[in-house]
């Protein structure tokens, strides 16, 4: 199967993550779209919601998946390089792979 994959500047994506939980509290399921040249990221509650999106470089179709915004934050921060690459499966129920960009032996799996 093709590739499907994005690159993020891991500052970018840590700051979007960071605003989208400051302002939603205590909810920890994160929206994220990606479209070819940008990655949104939404969180909705009962009576809060935010939205904030980046810049990214999407490899293969649209996708929107959810995941664990704290578990996602930890594992794009710990990469530890100024991009991080976010691999996606065949459908957006699966996990994502989340590694450092132009390789490395760190590798996160977000579900």
């Amino acid at each position: 199967p093709a590739e499907h994959a994005a690159i993020v500047d891991t500052a970018d994506l840590v700051g979007v993550l960071d605003q989208a939980q400051v302002a939603a509290d205590q909810i920890r399921q994160v929206r994220c779209a990606f479209t070819a040249d940008t990655v949104e990221v939404s969180i909705r509650g009962d009576d809060r919601s935010a939205v904030a999106a980046t810049g990214a470089e999407l490899t293969g179709e649209d996708i929107t998946v959810v995941l664990d915004a704290g578990f996602l934050r930890v594992a794009v921060a710990s990469c530890g390089t100024p991009r991080v690459r976010l691999q996606f499966g065949s459908t957006p129920l699966r996990p994502i792979l989340v590694t450092p960009d132009g390789g490395g032996e760190l590798r996160h799996i977000v579900m």
